[in-house]
């Protein structure tokens, strides 16, 4: 299972309009390598309440899925025949596909992607996404509410603190 587009509400710097945008994601299969077409990758830096780094939170936290990268460099493993080979799961395929999604957006760009192993290329974004909160209560996913939620708390330096209710699921109920 793959994510193939990655949709967004944009406002358009001329008239302020709110348009629906969809942008193609790159890749396949479970290699987190590709990305998002159109797509400004310091976006989750630049605005770290915004909405893509939201939706990577959601993706990465929602989740129990695992990516799992093989820094296997035998001869028995052909990269040029199977080159997804390297990267396999642990998990539902959905919540894979949300993992792969989320190191394609990251703020950790792949393009080097060749000095870097496998098994640190299947997890730099979701490390980065993950590690900014503490996970303190999940619901796990229900054929009634047809959702996952997690109850996350983010220390801002000392006392403040933040938190929020992180929910994936089908649109129809969430929307609700």
């Amino acid at each position: 299972m793959t994510a193939v587009s990655f949709v967004l509400l944009e406002t358009d710097n001329d008239d302020d309009e709110v348009k629906v945008v969809e942008h193609d994601v790159t890749g396949s299969s479970y290699s987190p390598i590709g990305s998002v077409i159109g797509f400004n990758r310091n976006e989750a830096i630049e605005h770290p309440s915004g909405a893509v780094s939201d939706a990577c939170d959601i993706m990465a936290l929602c989740n129990d899925a695992r990516l799992i990268g093989n820094d296997d460099t035998s001869e028995n493993v052909d990269r040029e025949a199977t080159p997804n080979a390297q990267y396999t799961i642990e998990g539902e395929p959905t919540e894979a596909a949300l993992l792969c999604l989320v190191e394609k957006l990251g703020v950790i760009d792949k393009k080097e992607s060749d000095a870097i192993p496998p098994s640190v290329l299947a997890s730099q974004n979701y490390n980065f996404f993950a590690n900014r909160w503490d996970k303190y209560a999940t619901l796990e996913f229900d054929r009634k509410r047809k959702s996952m939620s997690v109850l996350v708390t983010r220390t801002n330096g000392g006392t403040s603190s933040e938190s929020k209710l992180l929910v994936k699921g089908a649109p129809g109920m969430l929307l609700k």
